[in-house]
């Protein structure tokens, strides 16, 4: 004989609506959830398609400013609406974009590492601007540069140079 409890235990339970697989609420569920992984498999590909739509920077501009603003060194400026580094040896100056060439995420200067290091994939570049490790393997944009008496002229960019 069985109990009752065994007997409730073998019996079909009746679909709910979200477990019927006809039932609006699942469909709708299984819509919003497909449309949402569609967005996120899209969503990338999208917005990287929109970075790369545009110039790095505007090939037009020009930044001029006194010779005697640039130490020996380095010295960070904004060129152009972007972080720009001039490094300066002698009579040599050379002016990088410090956005890395693998995916165009900003870099800083790894003092320990004398390295450039790009904030996203950890990419990293020698100080001369050549890939050093990671995913980069183009050097980094260096922009041109001309010393007219005692002004520094930095750009016009057109199309940017790799250094190296």
């Amino acid at each position: 004989m069985r109990s009752k409890s065994g007997a409730s235990r073998n019996r079909r339970k009746k679909p709910t609506s979200h477990s019927d697989p006809k039932s609006p609420q699942r469909r709708q569920a299984l819509k919003t959830f497909g449309k949402a992984v569609g967005a996120l498999a899209v969503g990338p590909a999208a917005l990287s398609a929109a970075a790369c739509a545009g110039p790095l920077i505007d090939p037009d501009a020009l930044t001029d400013m006194p010779l005697a603003d640039v130490p020996q060194g380095r010295k960070m400026i904004m060129h152009a609406n972007r972080r720009v580094e001039l490094r300066r040896d002698g009579d040599q100056i050379t002016a990088r974009l410090m956005i890395c060439t693998h995916e165009f995420c900003d870099l800083t200067w790894a003092e320990a590492e004398t390295s450039y290091r790009c904030t996203c994939h950890d990419g990293k570049f020698f100080a001369d601007g050549r890939p050093r490790s990671g995913p980069v393997s183009k050097p980094m944009f260096e922009l041109p540069t001309r010393v007219e008496g005692a002004r520094l002229i930095i750009g016009p960019a057109g199309e940017l140079a790799l250094s190296g």
